[in-house]
């Protein structure tokens, strides 16, 4: 069996880790202000979100000059 997921998922303090140490707020600000902000996946009431979701939207913000990254 193999255990290997191309893409893994990721919980809500490793989305703010990522980021720079962001606050659950600005989580919870990104989710609710910003609709291309990727959408997490609830697992046992949990936020998950997909790695991939994540790199592709932090890529867009660079290509941005106004991104809300910050």
């Amino acid at each position: 069996m193999n255990d290997f997921n191309p893409d893994p998922l990721t919980t809500a303090p490793q989305v703010r880790a990522h980021f720079g140490g962001k606050s659950d707020m600005w989580l919870w600000r990104m989710l609710h202000g910003d609709p291309t902000f990727p959408r997490p996946i609830y697992i046992n009431k949990r936020r998950h979100w997909r790695w991939s979701e994540l790199r592709q939207w932090e890529d867009t913000q660079s290509e941005t000059p106004h991104g809300r990254s910050t």
